[in-house]
């Protein structure tokens, strides 16, 4: 019998998720970007479809410590539209044996899974440090599918907001039915040709962006050519507990690519920052995306800071 136990975690297990997420980052990429509350409240939600994450509890140390907390924190996070899950698995760096509680936690989420969907193929991201959480996916059969990067762009006091070409302007994105139906239709647009890209419904898209509990509405925009939105930025509270700014979504019509306006969007992105004060915008890339390619973020002065990849595992 296993020395592990795996409990549904609740809303007011907040802090200990958040406590489990950042030490375990921060064990193996101590650049890594943290996670704040905010983004534990989306995490704890499920980043797509709705979802109960489990704590994990350490038997023998109960056993030697009354009234001790989580270990290790896992979640499935379905993806129902593409039949998929994406799975996270954290683990406290403090316990003792901690190749024993990782392969445990990864036990659970494989044996969970197929519980709940055994068709459905998992793809868990981790830190491309994370040797001791690589290892172990390596060992059920994960193969490696993906890599990102995490990029950050210092700011300064009063960054200049972009000089438009004539007939572009930008203006905010309201949370009025029309608004939200262009976005949709820019989204779908303009990531049709990303990596796992599968087109998703006016309605469930839309209601997944208004319950991102990380969503900053006055730092979402449309980029507008001659009065027709062709672009568009979304952006996120999730890093406002180190005093910066997230670029959450950022996207292009393939008939206005080519034309710049990508580095317009993210020029407009520094500038709302810095004027609300922050030190630093973060985001990520897929490095294999040819249409938001490394060298268009490094242009206006982002730069990595750290990388994760994606696994995954085919199953049935």
């Amino acid at each position: 019998m296993s020395r592990f136990s795996f409990v549904e975690a609740q809303e007011s297990d907040l802090a200990e998720v958040l406590r489990i997420v950042n030490a375990h980052e921060a064990s193996v990429d101590p650049a890594a970007p943290t996670m704040g509350e905010s983004g534990v409240s989306d995490l704890m939600a499920g980043y797509v479809d709705e979802s109960v994450g489990h704590l994990v509890f350490d038997g023998q140390q109960a056993a030697n410590a009354a009234g001790s907390g989580p270990v290790g924190y896992v979640q499935l996070h379905p993806d129902a539209n593409r039949e998929l899950f994406f799975p996270d698995v954290y683990c406290d760096p403090a316990v003792s044996d901690l190749k024993e509680l990782t392969r445990a936690a990864v036990q659970f989420m494989v044996d969970h899974a197929s519980e709940v969907q055994p068709m459905w193929e998992l793809r868990p991201g981790m830190n491309i440090k994370d040797a001791l959480l690589i290892e172990t996916y390596s060992d059920f059969g994960f193969e490696f599918l993906r890599k990102y990067w995490s990029l950050s762009r210092e700011l300064a006091p009063g960054e200049p907001q972009p000089t438009l070409p004539e007939g572009v302007e930008i203006r905010l994105v309201e949370d009025s039915p029309e608004d939200l139906a262009t976005l949709h239709g820019l989204h779908q647009d303009s990531f049709s040709n990303h990596f796992g890209f599968k087109p998703r419904e006016r309605e469930e898209w839309i209601r997944l962006e208004i319950e991102r509990e990380t969503r900053e509405p006055a730092g979402n925009i449309f980029l507008l050519e001659a009065g027709k939105p062709v672009g568009f930025l979304l952006s996120a509270n999730e890093m406002e507990h180190e005093n910066g700014g997230y670029v959450d979504l950022l996207g292009v019509v393939h008939t206005a690519q080519g034309k710049g306006y990508g580095k317009l969007l993210l020029q407009w992105s520094i500038a709302y920052n810095s004027g609300l004060g922050r030190g630093k915008v973060d985001l990520n890339v897929d490095t294999g995306n040819t249409s938001a390619a490394l060298h268009v973020y490094e242009k206006v002065g982002f730069k990595p800071v750290s990388a994760w990849q994606q696994f995954f595992l085919k199953r049935g």
